[in-house]
């Protein structure tokens, strides 16, 4: 309550210029929505969906695994076409899940990249209130830009601003800024595909961090990149992360990998070997952690009923010999 008195003392001696940029960037959105009226309308009607999509969420646990993630998007299932994380005819089955954005969101994302220009300066100010009140303006933004304007350049841009202040030495901006994405990430949904490679590092950094708010913070908001983004695009991520992020974070990775695996063995087997086999691998030669250990079996036991525990234990045989031995013996105690 502190901190957003003091936000709200500092930002009120610069009404203007906030007023100023706040109109700026109202009618840069007006521009992108002009420039894509129907992309505009489709983000609008999702968002008063809101409420009956945390109904739906709240259903989670009486789906399987794969009912969750290959259920279709809303327009898919008005339109009648395919879940964007089923694999078309076209599709070879050799890339690393990262479906990605096209170019960079057209005149929309033009618009909205010249408008957020200065917000992303504000996002670096020494001032941990200018910081917070650049986070602020950046969701109003998010939240209100017509579906495809962040394409995978400005989607790039957007992350490579607001990721840093994830790790903001003030435990307010961070906590504010993963809060932040908490609400927008369903909202983008797959258009945050193109950075992923630096968002779940650097959830995952929060989720292992220190502090208990941000520990907080960071675990919603990763709850809601894993509720909205492809399963297909999140699994190489998730599974880097295991193998290289903070202990304390793991035993939550290891669970969001769990699900993940189950969802994208059916249409895309090779994700699951190329990535979260050797995470769970990883894990079971190196971690001394109880918690670690117990999430890292539930992987284990998940993988095996994917490809069950031979091919499971020739796969990592595939690692080393070593790793074969462990997998047998870890399958065997199940």
């Amino acid at each position: 309550a502190d901190s957003m008195t003091s936000l709200a003392r500092a930002t009120s001696t610069s009404a203007p210029a906030r007023a100023c940029a706040s109109a700026s960037l109202r009618r840069a959105v007006a521009r992108a929505r002009a420039a894509s009226p129907r992309a505009f309308q489709h983000r609008h009607h999702d968002n008063t969906r809101r409420d009956e999509s945390r109904l739906v969420a709240s259903r989670r646990s009486h789906e399987t695994p794969l009912a969750r993630w290959t259920r279709p998007p809303p327009s898919a299932a008005m339109d009648g076409s395919a879940p964007s994380n089923v694999p078309t005819p076209s599709d070879d089955g050799d890339d690393d899940g990262d479906d990605g954005g096209g170019g960079g969101g057209g005149v929309a994302g033009a618009h909205l990249k010249e408008a957020l220009t200065p917000v992303f300066a504000k996002l670096k100010s020494k001032n941990w209130q200018e910081r917070g009140a650049a986070i602020a303006e950046l969701e109003e933004v998010m939240t209100s830009a017509p579906t495809g304007a962040f394409g995978e350049e400005l989607a790039v841009a957007v992350f490579d601003a607001l990721v840093p202040r994830l790790a903001d030495g003030n435990a307010k901006v961070s906590v504010q800024a993963f809060t932040m994405l908490a609400g927008v990430l369903p909202v983008l949904g797959d258009d945050v595909t193109p950075a992923l490679g630096s968002l779940v590092p650097a959830l995952a950094a929060g989720v292992g961090g220190a502090n208990e708010k941000t520990r907080a913070a960071a675990t919603a908001a990763s709850d809601a990149l894993i509720e909205s983004c492809s399963a297909t695009s999140l699994v190489q991520h998730v599974s880097h992360s295991v193998c290289f992020g903070v202990s304390r974070a793991k035993p939550v990775l290891l669970e969001y990998l769990v699900d993940l695996a189950e969802a994208v063995y059916p249409a895309r087997p090779q994700l699951v070997v190329k990535h979260a086999v050797p995470a769970a691998v990883t894990c079971l030669a190196n971690e001394k952690s109880a918690a670690i250990k117990a999430a890292n079996a539930r992987l284990l036991r998940a993988l095996a009923g994917c490809l069950g525990k031979e091919a499971l234990a020739q796969h990592a045989g595939g690692i080393s010999a070593a790793a074969k031995k462990k997998v047998e013996d870890a399958l065997k105690a199940m």
